[in-house]
């Protein structure tokens, strides 16, 4: 399995996320549906988690890594990202809710994380169903 695998989701929710924030400033969709911006931060949180394992696969073995590393690092780099990003919004006057600004930044951090943890989920599931050696029936 090329170790790209895992940079192609990340690339195809990028562009995802990329043209659904352009819609959404266009036509105000986050201000018209406030989930909308909850759906964002968890698809950049699973974009987040893909490019974390792929960088962990240019390193060494994917495999060889055990699922409890994996969930640490993916919790880890979606976490400090997405407080960095709150951070950055709030630095540069981004935000758009001000009576629950600091419900409104914990409901995104959890969802960007929520989306990461997402991505572990996902490579346990290929890792069990899809990934398991075969028996040798000889």
């Amino acid at each position: 399995m090329g170790k790209n695998i895992f940079l192609l989701p990340a690339l195809i929710i990028s562009v995802v996320v990329l043209a659904l924030h352009l819609l959404a400033l266009e036509y105000f969709l986050y201000w018209t549906y406030g989930w909308f911006d909850l759906l964002i931060h968890a698809l950049a949180g699973a974009m987040i988690g893909f490019i974390s394992v792929w960088v962990l696969s240019r390193s060494k073995s994917i495999f060889s890594v055990k699922p409890f590393k994996f969930f640490l690092i993916i919790f880890i780099t979606t976490s400090l990202i997405s407080i960095s990003w709150e951070i950055f919004e709030f630095i540069f006057g981004l935000t758009f809710t001000s009576l629950n600004y600091v419900q409104d930044t914990i409901l995104d951090i959890v969802m960007t994380v929520l989306g990461g943890m997402t991505v572990f989920l996902y490579l346990v599931f290929i890792s069990k169903f899809f990934l398991k050696e075969k028996p040798n029936v000889e």
